[in-house]
């Protein structure tokens, strides 16, 4: 994996005085960090960083994994993966079905039967009526993603839909959050036709702290997003990516309590990026 830094200009648009020191000095932490990067296929990379000792961020540490995919560029494209009749770990969805990458969805119920909390259509058919505050994560019959926000959902015409949320950031700008405690976080983000997927560490003391839902929502702007949701947290944040060791589970998540790739919480569904099936 090589280690390159992300592109300085890219992020110095977001870098404003307003944004008083604090921020200004994470976003350029951020800027000028070597990233270990790996392209995975045409269109797809894979970035990973621990921030930590003097490029600490949000001043604590953070290991932060991303996948970055150009939907104009490359052949593969996602898709919606829902368990059975329990919860399976997100790793066991991608590898069922030949996954390039995958990260864990939405939020679900740890409680028999395991119910999906949110929205969800899958390729025009309802398996969960249950509604959010309108928020979206849509695919269409290419499987491409876009995100909606504050939408009703007899809006969307797309074969599958997954609520999810909060929103994070629309058309740039970085939305309030009701909640300020730091946890292990997934997200899903865009730029135009780039699709970024985001997982945070966390409940790490000295490895990863995690991060709030704000804090997330700077670090997508910073890192070039225009439209950000998050997808479910805590023990359930998962990256996947295909042949990498423990059994491809690439960040460290926190469900047995120790910063290793061993704490893989099982969920209700995960989003995968796959070559189509036909």
């Amino acid at each position: 994996m090589k280690r390159t830094k992300l592109h300085a200009a890219l992020l110095a648009l977001t870098i404003f005085p307003v944004c008083g020191q604090a921020q200004s000095r994470d976003s350029l932490t951020v800027a000028d960090a070597e990233w270990n990067v790996r392209e995975l296929a045409d269109g797809v990379e894979w970035k990973s960083y621990h921030f930590r000792n003097k490029e600490k961020l949000f001043g604590t540490e953070e290991y932060i994994n991303l996948l970055v995919v150009d939907q104009d560029k490359a052949r593969e494209t996602f898709r919606v993966a829902v368990c059975g009749d329990k919860p399976e770990p997100t790793s066991q969805m991608a590898q069922k079905a030949d996954a390039l990458a995958a990260v864990n969805g939405s939020n679900f119920s740890v409680a028999p039967p395991y119910a999906i909390r949110s929205y969800l259509r899958l390729d025009g058919q309802v398996l969960s009526a249950n509604e959010p505050a309108g928020d979206y994560l849509t695919l269409d019959s290419l499987g491409r993603v876009k995100l909606e926000h504050n939408t009703h959902v007899d809006w969307i015409k797309a074969p599958t839909v997954l609520g999810c949320g909060p929103a994070l950031l629309f058309g740039g700008k970085v939305l309030e959050q009701k909640s300020s405690t730091r946890d292990p976080r997934t997200a899903i983000a865009t730029d135009g036709n780039t699709v970024l997927l985001i997982t945070v560490d966390g409940r790490s003391f000295g490895n990863s702290s995690g991060v709030t839902l704000s804090e997330l929502a700077e670090l997508l702007r910073w890192l070039g997003a225009e439209n950000a949701l998050a997808l479910d947290g805590g023990n359930a944040a998962t990256m996947y990516i295909r042949g990498e060791d423990f059994d491809g589970v690439v960040n460290h998540p926190s469900g047995n309590g120790k910063f290793n790739h061993k704490g893989e919480q099982a969920v209700a569904n995960a989003l995968l990026l796959c070559l189509p099936e036909n």
